[in-house]
């Protein structure tokens, strides 16, 4: 047992509390300010970093070589000063309770030795000689180990005046204290100093630890990090406590009737039920033990302590306190030696000789061990802050944090074409790698990171890791020497996404070293002992080891580096997402690999060389064969047609616009009807603009319906192209969105005629107007080559009920913007295939509620209109017969002026008068009226021959083309001879045919 003799009369108290920023001599100004007679001659002042890695603040030391009036009637204080503003509070004690530094040691720190105080002993008086005063702990011991961080452990064991805490309270709040103290560094070499009753401590210490093996608990790395124990004196099997036990007898009786001998007493007795158990339990633990023991035991006896005056003294017959069974342990890794000594004064060391030397000789063999113990030393105590700054990696957080300030899109914005595909959702469902190409103005860069965020909403515990290839620079590639240059930028990779993982731990709040320790670890397990042995002692210094392992490192090192410090980040993540009701992973069994479903590795490489890519994708493929689980984004491959993706390892490829051109081209059609529609004249058809029925069914924000009827030659559709080209050339807000048209034609043949082409011509103007509509045609239009329908020229073909569906499709999508459907000459349409349907669908269309869709429709007269198609809301009919008239007569006074023979006013107006009355509102017979008049054979007529000449023209329309049949046999004929000849080719043609293939012909057959 400890001395707890003259213990008030110490000369040593502890301050704790100083701000991190004060220095010793603003310390001292504080010392004086409240110990007024102070002299600061006599004081012998040390500060240190506070142990406790969550406390910002200093611990200090101070000596005092004489007494002041403040420190002679002091017991315990707590004084304040108003610093900026704030209030500084200062702690002096003299219990020493806690962990107290006793060094400031150098960096990297690569051990930490404790030091625990025995039976009502106290944290640094029990080991400071009587004689000298010098305390070894810490004024010998700093001086032989600088990169040893010193402790000394306190707690209330006194038996006058109990508190009432058991051994087992000992334990926790030290256990707690040590872990607190080791945050930041919990594989750190330990060496422990116990004395008497402290060496119990830590018997229980190392039990407690060594049964939390393998559970999740910041206590499990306090066992595998203790390198040796020193008992001193400790009593394994029990010591004399006889007058221990009369002595506390005796004050109990004299004080208080109703006192209990304090349990430490039972517990440490001979033999003691307590120390019978602790021995059993310790069986497998010290077999399990890596570390050394070195055990102390006394020669000599110590005076026993009786009460003398009322005061207690060491006045009582000698007693060996620790018999030298009792303090040797007799196992394997144990050394015993004697102290010639008492069991109080063991460990007052006087000098450096002695017990000293064989102290300092032991903890240097401990920790002085081969060129592998010295890295994983290092790795054990490095901290993640110093790697950083001497070997930088990416600063991904920072691109990414850059590009997500500019992305402000949702789906619908401009990556729609990524997350609408098919193989998108495929993939962040669960595929392997997806690979995403397309021009640089797509900004793929942004994408990949808005494709991030998107993975975390959609899967709360995703981990998705990204590297940028654009943020890496040369410095980045440098460290790994050992690499081939060609795989050097995943190499990158993979460091970057170990940083990733270790920023992922700082969020989930947890200890900062297990995912960076484990990285290197795993470096340093690829290297054998030989290897290391050869490194030359100039490799000095953390950083100099950091930097040897990365220059080492093959791509294959780094792979399995980052494995094993990815299952540790899936472990820290699992916990951090734990319920408080559910047990937390303790790192045994799969549930790691049950959560690597839910890993996504985001590469974007910035459009490589095609050599760099295809070495890059070899090494993404070994990435994928160590975590098969994993899935892969690969963005800005290199602009090239052949990547060299293999579908057996479910590697897709998403090219922007690509697939969407390609279906274009499977519906494109030539509605050459359209081209071939003569322009309007420059003064007619303004009127349209200007009517009630355009205005009403374009200015809706419903859907409507225009029907556009009229006779033959009326001029309907010359009256469409009109309009369709106003709406697109059309600058105010009535534009609408998307115009899809189609022109009926049954003189340019079959295909011109079917409403299968008529529907891909809707559906091709919509899909190249909208980009964003190719969804709801991707997948049937994959599934078109598993029908085995036929195809010319690689081009797909579609069927009618698949057109049908994506327009209906198309109509619902268009709720936030108008689309127009223009369809002329329905009655030129294919009578007997569909006709009926389509007029259906069409309608339907323009009447559901919710749409936007204006449907126009051109026709003659027909009888297939749906039954109650001109009753739904929204309907406008526009009888061109009857809006024409206005048109017609600017046209005819036009050519009238244009005749070969000049009209006076008189007959200019009796010509007009009659073409009008004549006309009733079918634009081709003006027409034909206007080409007879003027025809070259009436130059030179008198304008009363030229209107009996008028006045002659057939007014039926009928009669009109019987009459110019007529014409040919009246010229020559030979002409009716090559009349029948073109009208069989153009009745028999498969397709329409051209003036010169017709002239062709005509030239190649015998007359």
């Amino acid at each position: 047992m400890s001395s707890n003799q003259n213990s008030d009369r110490l000369t040593c108290y502890r301050i704790t509390g100083i701000p991190s920023h004060w220095g010793k001599n603003e310390l001292q100004q504080k010392l004086a300010e409240i110990a007024r007679d102070i002299n600061l001659e006599n004081i012998e002042l040390s500060i240190f970093r506070t142990c406790c890695y969550f406390t910002k603040t200093q611990t200090a030391l101070l000596r005092l070589k004489s007494s002041t009036t403040y420190f002679e009637w002091w017991k315990q204080s707590k004084e304040s000063f108003l610093e900026q503003g704030r209030t500084v509070r200062l702690n002096i004690d003299k219990q020493f309770y806690g962990l107290t530094p006793l060094n400031n040691p150098n960096e990297p720190i690569t051990a930490d030795i404790i030091a625990i105080t025995g039976l009502a002993g106290h944290a640094f008086g029990s080991w400071q000689n009587r004689s000298t005063h010098e305390m070894w702990l810490y004024d010998y011991l700093p001086e032989q180990f600088e990169s040893a961080r010193i402790m000394t452990y306190g707690y209330n064991s006194s038996l006058l005046e109990p508190n009432g805490a058991r051994l087992t309270d000992h334990r926790k709040d030290f256990m707690e204290k040590l872990c607190n103290a080791r945050f930041d560094c919990p594989k750190r070499p330990i060496i422990f100093i116990g004395h008497s009753l402290g060496g119990i401590l830590v018997v229980q210490t190392m039990l407690q630890s060594f049964n939390q093996l393998g559970q999740n608990t910041a206590h499990r790395d306090i066992f595998d990090a203790v390198r040796g124990i020193f008992f001193f004196g400790t009593p394994h099997q029990g010591l004399n406590v006889g007058d221990l036990r009369e002595l506390v007898a005796m004050q109990a009786q004299a004080e208080r009737d109703n006192y209990e001998l304090p349990q430490l007493l039972d517990q440490l007795n001979n033999d003691s039920e307590f120390l019978v158990n602790q021995k059993d339990a310790c069986i497998s633990m010290w077999e399990q033990f890596t570390g050394k023991i070195c055990s102390f035991y006394e020669t000599e006896k110590t005076k026993t302590v009786v009460s003398v005056g009322g005061t207690v003294q060491r006045g009582g017959p000698k007693v060996q306190k620790v018999l030298r069974f009792s303090a040797v342990l007799g196992i394997g890794q144990e050394s015993s030696v004697p102290i010639i000594s008492n069991h109080a004064d063991m460990v007052k060391f006087a000098n450096v000789d002695g017990a000293f030397g064989t102290v300092v000789r032991h903890i240097n063999e401990w920790l002085a061990r081969s060129n592998r113990a010295a890295f994983q030393s290092v790795i054990d105590s490095v901290k993640s802050g110093d790697i950083s700054r001497h070997f930088p990696p990416v600063n991904q957080k920072e691109h990414v944090d850059r590009l997500m300030t500019a992305c402000t899109h949702d789906e619908d914005g401009k990556f729609f074409w990524i997350f609408q595909n098919i193989d998108y959702k495929i993939w962040k469902g669960g595929s392997r790698t997806l690979v995403l190409s397309a021009p640089p103005e797509r900004d793929l860069e942004q994408a990949a990171c808005y494709i991030r965020h998107e993975l975390q909403k959609f899967d709360a515990d995703t981990l998705p890791l990204h590297f940028f290839r654009r943020a890496v620079e040369q410095r980045h590639c440098s460290i790994w020497r050992s690499v081939p240059k060609q795989d050097r930028l995943i190499a990158v990779s993979l460091y970057s996404f170990v940083w990733q993982l270790i920023h992922l731990q700082d969020s989930a709040k947890v200890r900062p070293q297990p995912i960076l320790s484990t990285f290197l670890g795993q470096l340093l397990s690829c290297r054998d002992d030989s290897e290391l042995d050869q490194i030359p002692d100039l490799v000095g210094g953390s950083m100099g080891k950091v930097e040897l392992l990365f220059q080492l490192a093959s791509l294959d090192d780094l792979l399995n580096a980052f494995e094993k410090a990815l299952e540790v980040a899936l472990n820290v993540r699992l916990n951090a997402i734990t319920p408080r009701s559910a047990a937390p992973y303790t790192g045994g069994g799969s549930q790691p690999n049950q959560q690597i479903s839910s890993l996504t590795f985001i590469f974007d490489l910035d459009n490589p060389p095609v050599n760099i890519w295809k070495l890059l994708l070899d090494n993404i493929r070994i990435v994928q064969r160590h975590l098969p689980a994993a899935k892969l984004l690969v963005t800005n491959p290199p602009s090239t047609t052949h990547l060299g993706l293999d579908i057996s390892l479910l590697e897709v490829h998403i090219e922007y616009d690509k697939e969407r051109k390609a279906c274009l081209r499977s519906l494109s059609f030539d509605n050459s009807r359209y081209k071939n529609i003569a322009a309007h004249h420059e003064l007619t058809l303004e009127w349209l603009l200007k009517s009630d029925e355009y205005n009403s069914w374009i200015s809706s924000k419903f859907s409507s319906t225009l029907f556009i009827e009229g006779k033959p030659g009326s001029g309907k559709s010359t009256l469409v192209r009109f309009l369709r080209d106003k709406l697109v050339s059309s600058l105010h807000d009535t534009k609408p969105d998307i115009i899809a048209d189609f022109f009926y034609s049954s003189r340019d043949g079959e295909l011109h005629q079917s409403h299968e082409i008529m529907l891909q011509s809707l559906l091709y103007h919509i899909l190249q107007a909208d980009e964003s509509c190719f969804e709801l045609f991707q997948e049937t239009y994959r599934l078109l080559p598993q029908l085995g329908l036929p195809s010319s020229d690689g081009i797909v073909k579609w069927t009618y009920n698949s057109l049908k569906k994506i327009l209906q499709e198309c109509s619902i999508r268009q709720r936030k913007s108008k689309l127009v459907i223009i369809v002329d000459a329905l009655d030129e349409s294919d009578s007997c295939d569909h006709r009926q349907d389509i007029l259906m669908l069409l309608c339907k269309l323009a009447a559901t509620e919710g749409n936007c869709v204006k449907l126009c429709l051109a026709s003659r007269p027909i009888n297939d209109l749906p039954k109650g198609f001109d009753s739904n809301p929204g309907y406008y009919r526009l009888l061109l017969q009857d809006k024409n008239m206005q048109d017609i007569e600017k046209y005819t006074r036009s050519f009238l002026n244009e005749l070969p023979v000049h009209l006076d006013h008189e007959n200019k107006e009796e010509a007009l008068g009659y073409i009008l009355k004549n006309a009733e509102g079918v634009f081709v017979w003006v027409h034909l009226i206007e080409r007879d008049l003027k025809s070259p054979k009436k130059r030179g007529r008198s304008q009363e021959e030229l209107m009996r000449f008028l006045m002659s023209l057939p007014t039926d329309l009928e009669k009109y083309y019987e009459r110019m049949l007529g014409e040919l046999a009246d010229n020559d004929s030979s002409n009716i001879e090559y009349g029948k000849r073109i009208l069989q080719f153009c009745l028999f043609s498969h397709r329409p045919i051209s003036l010169v293939e017709l002239l062709a012909t005509e030239a190649a057959l015998p007359p």
